[in-house]
């Protein structure tokens, strides 16, 4: 018989899951801690302005025509610098604000995102992406403001 072997655990090395951070002990039991490392997150406030073809329904009101797609329910989609969708939400219902010149409709969404990405792409339905850096969505204090028509 010879001496019993020592098998030596790797170093433990971090593969990214989500956004948890999760050690690889390579089956080893001993000698590997396994730690997880949650990401931060903040919660972005958003508004949509739609400020024309819109309906309203006491107390709500909703896009109409060209702007049927802004509704409540309508998807909020939020990509950071890589392409990759870092969360999803949805439009509050609508409500009717009257101005000086007429009304618009204004929508709500609230969003929680990782708060360690370079940048932050939101897109309402097919409406095109705003993007703003993580140094800007500090100043804005994580809010958005979308605008439509007008």
């Amino acid at each position: 018989m010879g001496s019993p072997s020592t098998r030596q655990a790797a170093a433990p090395t971090a593969y990214r899951s989500g956004d948890e951070e999760t050690p690889d002990c390579g089956g080893a039991v001993v000698g590997c801690t396994a730690t997880t490392t949650t990401v931060g997150t903040k919660a972005v406030e958003g508004s949509l302005v739609l400020k024309e073809m819109t309906n309203v329904d006491n107390p709500t009101c909703r896009g109409r025509e060209s702007y049927d797609d802004i509704n409540e329910g309508a998807q909020v989609v939020v990509k950071d610098e890589t392409g990759a969708i870092i969360a999803t939400s949805s439009l509050s219902g609508g409500m009717p604000v009257t101005a000086n010149l007429g009304g618009y409709c204004q929508f709500t969404f609230q969003v929680t995102v990782p708060a360690d990405r370079d940048f932050y792409s939101f897109e309402v339905s097919h409406r095109g992406e705003l993007t703003y850096s993580n140094a800007e969505m500090e100043s804005m204090g994580w809010t958005v403001a979308f605008e439509l028509g007008g």
